[in-house]
């Protein structure tokens, strides 16, 4: 008996320490209502990111690892003749990496190794008319892979606080419509959370040229917009 009498008074100070902590943080019993506004802003954009690379295949790895280092080398001179700087130009991504040869017929291993490099390169551009000419020259370089064309906005302040500023305020008219239709009135603010997305509108996914080496036309690429999203939720207490 002394057993499960300390056992049933254990099981009822737990549940009083459970019920402390929940008023304690304030939920306990307390009526709220979250609500959710999506806000957006647009503007032109005002910069290029372009996403380039070499992509070269060879039996020697040291003769793969060269040619790949001179075709980017000649790829970032014809980006700087075109007006960039070194600070708009930054690798991506390298690597080296080994595939098995096998046989056309047989299907089996020959024992020989292929060596494949690859090095992306990203570049900033800021004249959004000379884009058309970048992708020409990169080809016309060497570089044989195009794996995104995007436009986007370099300070995106000044986007945010307007994006941010029509999502409070949907969310302010969503609170008040549900107040109104419930018969209840909106107290002080618990919470407010925020979640920020971009979408750059312009966006040519990896576009492989084969090694195509000589003269390329510009292609015709058109910047589009740039649109902020930014989502606020507000929880508000219920007056009683």
């Amino acid at each position: 008996m002394a057993r499960a009498a300390l056992v049933a008074l254990a099981a009822l100070m737990l549940l009083a320490a459970c019920g402390e902590e929940e008023n304690y943080y304030g939920y306990g019993g307390q009526n709220q209502v979250t609500v959710t506004g999506n806000g957006t802003a647009s503007a032109e954009p005002d910069m290029a990111v372009v996403v380039f690379a070499v992509d070269i295949t060879g039996e020697d790895p040291v003769e793969v690892a060269d040619e790949a280092a001179q075709k980017i080398d000649a790829a970032i001179a014809a980006a700087m003749e075109m007006g960039l700087s070194e600070e708009d130009i930054s690798t991506s991504s390298y690597s080296l990496w080994t595939e098995k040869e096998y046989d056309p017929v047989t299907y089996t291993e020959t024992g020989d190794m292929i060596y494949h490099v690859s090095h992306y390169l990203r570049a900033d551009i800021r004249d959004l008319d000379s884009v058309g000419e970048f992708l020409a020259a990169m080809v016309e370089s060497g570089v044989n892979t195009v794996s995104s064309v995007s436009f986007t906005l370099e300070d995106r302040t000044a986007l945010a606080a307007e994006a941010r500023a029509d999502a409070v305020e949907k969310a302010q008219q969503k609170a008040g419509q549900l107040a109104e239709g419930l018969g209840v009135e909106l107290g002080e603010i618990s919470m407010v959370n925020e979640y920020t997305n971009y979408y750059p509108m312009t966006d040519y996914s990896t576009m492989g040229y084969g090694g195509y080496a000589g003269e390329m036309s510009a292609p015709n690429v058109s910047p589009g917009s740039f649109t902020m999203g930014v989502d606020v939720t507000i929880t508000y207490r219920l007056e009683e």
